[in-house]
C-alpha cells in the first residue's frame, strides 16, 4: 500500500506591484501620498503641497498630512479679509473592527479636539476604467460625500477598505483621490511593508471625544459670534471707515447654517 503524505504550505498573503514591491496584507503598511490643498477653496485657489502618511496595522489605520518644506504657505490675498476654516483633513483613525472613526480638530485658539464620525458612509459608484499606479492596476469610483464629489482609484489587489483622510469603504485601498475641482488631491507615491515601524501609530484617543453634530455645533456657533462681535464693531464705531473687514467661515465638509 501507498502512503502519501500531503504537506501545506502555509504563505502570507502578498502584493507584487512595482518593482520590489513585496507587501504581506496581514502586516503593518505605510502609504506615502503627495497631497496638494487649496487653502482658499470655493473661493479662489492657493494651493499648498503636503506629504500624506497611512499607517495601516490590523484594522485600523491612522491618516495624517504635514506641509512639504519647499513650499511655505502664502497669506490671504485681501488684508481686509479674515477667513476662518475650520478643517478635518489633518488626522484621521480609524477602526473596522469597533466600525469607529475619530478625528482630530483644532479650536479658534489651536487646542485639539477629537471628535468621531461614521466610518465610511459614503456610497460609491464602481465604475469603469482602469489605470496601473507604479505597477499596480487600480480602478475608478466615484461619491457625493458632504457636498462633494470625489473620484478615487482602488486597487483590487490589496484589498483593505481604507484610504486617506476619511476616504475608504472600497474593495481595495485607495491610491489615489480627488474632489472634482481639484481643491483637495491625493497622488499615491509609495507603499512599504514595515514589520519594524520607526514611527508606530499614535494611539487613538480615548477621551474627550464628542461626536460630529458636537463638531458642527462648536463652529457654527464660534462663526454666529465672531459675526454678531464685528457688526457690533462696525456699526458702533466705524460709520466713517471707507472699507470694513470681511468675515468668511468656509469648512472643507460643507455645513448647513
Amino acid at each position: 500500500m501507498r502512503h502519501w503524505m500531503l504537506i501545506f504550505l502555509i504563505l502570507p498573503c502578498m502584493v507584487l506591484g512595482q518593482e520590489g514591491l513585496d507587501i504581506r496584507l496581514d502586516g503593518p503598511m505605510r502609504v506615502e501620498y503627495a497631497v496638494l490643498y487649496n487653502l482658499r477653496f470655493d473661493r479662489g485657489r492657493l494651493d499648498r503641497p503636503y506629504r500624506g502618511y497611512l499607517t495601516l496595522s490590523g484594522q485600523s489605520s491612522h491618516f495624517t498630512m504635514v506641509p512639504s518644506t519647499d513650499t511655505a504657505a502664502k497669506g490671504p490675498a485681501d488684508e481686509n479679509e479674515v477667513f476662518i476654516g475650520a478643517d478635518t483633513v489633518m488626522q484621521v483613525w480609524k477602526d473596522l473592527e469597533h466600525d469607529r472613526l475619530v478625528f482630530m480638530d483644532l479650536t479658534l485658539s489651536g487646542r485639539p479636539v477629537p471628535y468621531g464620525d461614521t466610518l465610511h458612509p459614503m456610497a460609491w459608484h464602481l465604475l469603469p476604467g482602469q489605470r496601473i499606479l507604479d505597477g499596480i492596476e487600480c480602478h475608478r469610483a466615484e461619491t457625493r460625500f458632504r457636498g462633494r464629489t470625489y473620484i478615487a482609484w482602488y486597487a483590487p489587489s490589496i484589498p483593505i477598505p481604507h484610504g486617506p483622510w476619511k476616504l475608504g469603504g472600497l474593495p481595495g485601498l485607495v491610491l489615489e483621490a480627488f474632489d472634482e475641482d481639484r481643491n483637495l488631491t491625493f497622488r499615491f507615491l509609495s507603499i512599504k511593508g514595515e514589520d519594524t515601524p520607526g514611527d508606530p501609530m499614535p494611539p487613538t484617543p480615548s477621551g474627550g471625544i464628542g461626536d460630529y453634530a458636537a463638531y458642527r455645533d462648536y463652529w457654527q456657533g464660534t462663526f454666529r459670534r465672531l459675526r454678531r462681535s464685528m457688526a457690533a464693531q462696525s456699526e458702533g464705531g466705524c460709520l466713517s471707515c471707507q472699507t470694513r473687514t470681511k468675515l468668511a467661515f468656509h469648512t472643507w465638509e460643507r455645513m448647513a447654517e
